[in-house]
């Protein structure tokens, strides 16, 4: 199964999105036909330039690569000179050989496609070597794309600064790791920020290294973006909408560590209370649905997956023994999932999965500065409100 790695914590109902939308007279949005919790609306792909030449931000999924294909085709009102990947993850270059194939068959020139090679490629390939360079490069044997010299040939590589360009359209690369290392955002001359999944238009976005993703955001605020065209969810209008979208982007993020060590000061400074604080929010949430989804409600996850949180809450009875208690080992901290569960009061299995993504960044960021230690010790696994089992666990503790 493809991973998809934009992530929201909420709001609420999506934004309707068309499949394609032409938003200035250069830039075109064709949405990826990805729609998921992890996606949102799916992936924005976006076509700059004209009839003179154009230039391709983003693939899609390769399961939704046919019917995005074709309405790629269709949008195209010039010959697609240039492809550029934000990032490594599926959903932004899945579609990458179909759309070469496509393009193959139709008797059009070969693009040239570019990317960041991955800065922690060796890490890459030894955790998630279907993210990696090695193994993207594995699949475009053969395929219809105008090569490159360099690290990552067939592809063309992209640094801090570079810049590609079709007639009446620059691009400047702007890297902003945190998302993933390789994670870039691309300006235009007119001020336009492509932001990739480093900013999203709905909600929030997942994120590897903290420090190195608060830096970007504050890179992003930096360059007064005009508007903000992100990888998923809608854009932002003019330079003020994107302004206080940025802001609130970086104070969100700073508002969660708050909460998260708020939350590990509080396990700690009473041992044994972390199962009794979760058996609180598993009972307000037998009474309340809104609070058995957590905060913003079911967001992008859909009827059935609320349905199921409301469910298991009432379904369920106390768990606190299962936790450790007084001085024994885990009974002053946390698992990232149980941090989850706490932190964002929350049941919601969806939610809980993909938050886990920033809360480890958080986690690590902490560590890093010696504010939280990990250690191994025997904690319960909680899956809809029961212990589904007990075993030994990273376990993080407040120390700060």
């Amino acid at each position: 199964m493809a991973v998809q790695q934009a992530t929201m914590n909420g709001p609420g109902k999506l934004a309707d999105l068309p499949n394609t939308a032409q938003l200035t007279p250069t830039v075109t949005r064709v949405l990826g036909q990805n729609p998921s919790l992890m996606t949102l609306q799916g992936t924005n792909t976006y076509l700059l330039g004209g009839a003179d030449g154009q230039l391709l931000i983003d693939t899609t999924s390769e399961e939704t690569a046919g019917p995005w294909v074709d309405l790629v085709l269709s949008a195209l009102s010039g010959p697609l000179q240039h492809i550029v990947l934000t990032h490594r993850h599926p959903d932004h270059v899945g579609g990458l050989v179909p759309l070469l194939d496509a393009l193959k068959a139709k008797g059009a020139p070969a693009p040239t496609v570019w990317k960041m090679p991955n800065p922690d490629e060796h890490e890459i390939i030894a955790d998630r070597p279907e993210w990696s360079d090695e193994h993207l490069l594995k699949t475009l044997g053969g395929a219809h794309l105008k090569a490159a010299a360099g690290p990552i040939a067939p592809l063309a590589s992209l640094k801090d600064g570079d810049t590609v360009s079709v007639p009446g359209v620059t691009v400047t690369v702007v890297h902003t790791p945190g998302h993933t290392a390789d994670s870039i955002s691309l300006l235009t001359d007119a001020g336009e920020v492509f932001t990739g999944d480093t900013v999203l238009g709905q909600g929030t976005t997942i994120f590897t290294d903290f420090a190195a993703y608060m830096g970007s955001l504050k890179r992003l605020l930096s360059l007064e973006p005009k508007v903000i065209y992100p990888a998923h969810g809608p854009h932002t209008p003019d330079g003020a909408t994107a302004r206080k979208h940025l802001e609130a982007y970086i104070k969100h993020r700073q508002e969660r560590e708050d909460k998260i060590v708020e939350a590990l000061r509080a396990i700690s400074s009473t041992p044994g209370s972390l199962g009794t604080k979760l058996d609180a929010i598993r009972e307000h949430a037998r009474e309340s649905p809104d609070a058995a989804v957590g905060p913003g409600g079911a967001g992008g996850a859909g009827a059935e997956m609320a349905k199921r949180a409301v469910e298991a809450a009432r379904n369920s009875s106390p768990i606190a023994s299962s936790f450790p208690m007084g001085d024994a080992a885990g009974s002053r901290g946390a698992t990232l999932a149980l941090l989850c569960r706490l932190v964002y009061a929350t049941g919601h299995e969806g939610l809980i999965r993909a938050a886990s993504f920033p809360m480890g960044g958080h986690l690590q960021k902490l560590e890093t500065e010696g504010r939280v230690k990990r250690s191994r010790a025997v904690m319960p696994t909680v899956v809809d409100w029961k212990v589904t089992e007990n075993s030994e666990q990273d376990v993080y503790e407040w120390v700060g």
